[in-house]
Order: C-alpha cells, then structure tokens, then sequence
C-alpha cells in the first residue's frame, strides 16, 4: 500500500479502501474488525451497494434492462409499473434497498428517455406519411448469463413467498388508487 500511496498508480480513495478487501481475503483480519477502522459495518454496506449502483450506470446496464423491461412488458402503464416493480424486487434481493433505489433512477429515466425518443419519431413519421414500426430495438446487447451461485435456502424460502405476495399486492393497491380498474 504505501507504494501505491507514493506512486498513484491507483487513485488515493481506492488505494485506502484495498485492506477492505484483502485483508480478509488473505485471513489477515475478519471484515468485520477491518469495517469498524473505516466506518460502521452498516455504513460499509450502503457503500457498497451504491458502488455497484454506480458501476451498472457505467457500463449502460440499466438502459439493457430499460429496454429488456419494455420489450417485455410494453408501454401501458400497469404493466410497466409491474414491470419496474418485479426489477426492483429482483434487484434488492441481491442488493441493499439503498443501492435498489440509486440504480433504479437511472433506469426509469432510460425508460422515459426511451418512450420520448420512440413517441418523437412517430409524431416525425406521421407528419411525413410513413409508417411505424411500433417494436422497441435493442442495440447489439449479448446474452451472457452469470453463473447461479448458491445461498442460505431456509432464508430464501421464508422471504421470496413473502416478497411475491408483498408485490402482487402492492402493485393491486397502486393500480387501484393511481390508474383505476380498466
């Protein structure tokens, strides 16, 4: 660390946060005792989290997933709330809520700016008599899939039934008081 320090060869904040990271990984000290020198281990998770957050809106994932979600779902509102609702369930199963809600943003106004962009070049294509292609195009995305690794089953099985039922009911309750029974 202290050449690092010395030389910059990484920036100063990363170079700080690396006994984070390997200092447990080498069995130098648990995570927890390294934390606590930082921040309170909470403190360190909400980092984290929205590290990841940050790195998802570097490399464009949420406008895959914007448009992923709109593929799937279409543009009429009640699906594509059920649609932001499902992504964001998926997402804060992994994730802290925090982090869920700052990657989330980026991917709603992919959507908007999505919807925007489509709407603008139909009005363009009416007013000069063409006709739409009403299908969303995804730019050159690969589909690559992580590998599934495996986690406490007992703690998964109590809360996904929960969470499903916690959704569906949530997006009844918003349908009913925002966008009436059509």
């Amino acid at each position: 660390m202290a050449v690092y320090w010395c030389t910059e060869c990484l920036p100063l904040a990363v170079t700080a946060l690396l006994p984070v990271i390997l200092f447990p990984m080498m069995g130098i000290m648990e995570s927890g005792e390294v934390c606590v020198q930082y921040l309170k281990d909470s403190n360190m998770l909400f980092i984290g989290g929205l590290l990841v957050a940050i790195a998802v809106e570097n490399w464009n994932l949420h406008k895959r997933i914007a448009l992923k979600v709109l593929l799937l779902v279409g543009v009429r509102p009640a699906l594509l709330m059920m649609g932001f609702m499902v992504v964001t369930a998926f997402l804060s199963m992994w994730i802290s809520n925090t982090a869920t809600t700052a990657m989330m943003l980026p991917i709603a106004q992919a959507i908007l700016a999505q919807l925007s962009a489509t709407e603008a070049e139909a009005d363009e294509l009416e007013l000069r008599g063409g006709h739409n292609n009403h299908a969303f195009q995804l730019e050159d995305v690969s589909e690559s899939k992580p590998p599934l690794e495996k986690f406490e089953s007992t703690w998964f099985g109590f809360a996904f039934p929960n969470m499903v039922l916690m959704l569906v009911l949530a997006w009844l309750w918003l349908q009913f008081m925002y966008l009436g029974l059509k």
